[in-house]
């Protein structure tokens, strides 16, 4: 048996997956799956009662709903459980080539994915810093990108709302802070899963490649410079922004005021828990041609809202220096 945070704990058995509660007198929440690397059995949660299993067990657990795998709560009919997630994305380096990858396949959709703030909870400030600016970036970028829509927007602006709300928090490893975390990232995971993102991930991917810089760290530094270039093809979203990032009054503001508004939060949440603001000492004017042919070959630069040239990536790098 494994801790896995607020008194829970994970049972592997053989081949089957077995999550359940420590406490049976509340009754059980179980999560089963014949092949948990395959997934090619039946799985389902069950849970004794009406209440939420969220709220119930503290976990953020998501599963898969097709032909195969279901949702099913005290027997409801699994066809009434709405889908969560259609694919997952991930990232891998070449180091040779000093490139990083975007990977999409439907494949590799995990059966079972739980999201314990509880176990977030030994992560250093920095760390918690840098993934957590991570999420803001892909609650931005996945709010303003070509695919957005009305579904995505929902997940995006909730996220915003909750990791600029949790952030600080959770930095300072406040239960709190951690809780709304937890949910904030996943909920952008929702999103932009879905829709793509945009430059600021583009320009990030190559700094990890090279440098080794956190993904969360790069992200963090070059969002605010590429919100700048992207404002004029945003219409009224950075308001929106402004808004779940805590901005008063933004309705009385001009659209200049707004974008500013928005900019200047994301910006002040960076300073807030410890980002640096520049890339400086992080990259090296000789790379930036490099840096910018990857950033253009980069499977999130289609999404952006503004289509870039190489020329106006060269000029964000520099103006970062």
């Amino acid at each position: 048996a494994i801790n896995a945070g607020f008194g829970k704990e994970r049972y592997y058995e053989g081949s089957r997956l077995l999550l359940k509660s420590a406490d049976t007198s509340d009754g059980d929440i179980a999560t089963e799956s014949k092949n948990p690397l395959f997934y090619k059995e039946h799985t389902c949660v069950k849970r004794k009662g009406m209440e939420s299993v969220i709220k119930q067990s503290n976990i953020f657990a998501a599963l898969n709903a097709d032909d195969s795998r279901a949702i099913v709560l005290d027997g409801e009919d699994p066809a009434k459980v709405s889908k969560l997630a259609d694919f997952i994305n991930y990232v891998i380096t070449d180091v040779e080539k000093n490139r990083k990858f975007v990977c999409v396949d439907t494949h590799d959709i995990p059966v079972v994915a739980v999201v314990d703030p509880d176990m977030m909870s030994s992560m250093p400030k920095g760390l918690t810093a840098a993934t957590g600016m991570d999420a803001l970036t892909h609650a931005i970028e996945g709010y303003i990108t070509k695919g957005a829509w009305e579904l995505s927007d929902m997940f995006h602006l909730e996220a915003i709302r909750l990791i600029s709300k949790s952030l600080r928090g959770a930095c300072a490893n406040t239960a709190d802070g951690r809780e709304g975390m937890a949910l904030g990232q996943y909920i952008a995971g929702m999103g932009f899963s879905n829709v793509g993102l945009g430059i600021v991930h583009s320009m990030a991917h190559p700094l990890g490649a090279l440098y080794d810089t956190p993904h969360g760290v790069a992200n963090a530094i070059i969002l605010p410079t590429v919100m700048e270039y992207n404002a004029p093809c945003t219409g009224e979203k950075y308001r929106e922004i402004a808004r779940a990032m805590g901005v008063k009054g933004v309705d009385d503001m001009s659209q200049e005021e707004y974008r500013k508004a928005a900019i200047d939060a994301v910006k002040q949440l960076s300073i807030d828990v410890g980002i640096p603001t520049s890339l400086k000492g992080i990259v090296k004017e000789e790379d930036i041609d490099f840096l910018a042919d990857s950033a253009m070959a980069d499977a999130c630069r289609p999404g952006n809202p503004k289509d870039p040239t190489k020329e106006d990536i060269v000029k964000l790098y520099k103006s970062l220096l």
